[in-house]
């Protein structure tokens, strides 16, 4: 979902009396910008299969290095 989606969202739930506190999404740096400079009585969380992705992800490339083969092992 992009920013504008989000953007809509919040509006059509803003303008039916919903009020958000806490807004989970992707990591997606847009969406995190925005709400943190728009909605700003909004509290903003990543998914937490996105950050255990992106830290899989980070942890396999270390394993790749010479003397850090068992972090490989460690991220599957």
């Amino acid at each position: 979902m992009d920013v504008e989606g989000e953007e809509r969202c919040f509006s059509y739930l803003q303008s039916a009396g919903v009020s958000i506190k806490i807004f989970i999404s992707d990591r997606h740096r847009g969406i995190a910008k925005w709400i943190r400079e728009c909605q700003t009585s909004s509290a903003h969380f990543f998914d937490i299969w996105h950050v255990a992705r992106s830290i899989g992800k980070a942890m396999t490339k270390l394993g790749k290095a010479k003397h850090c083969e068992k972090v490989a092992d460690l991220a599957k």
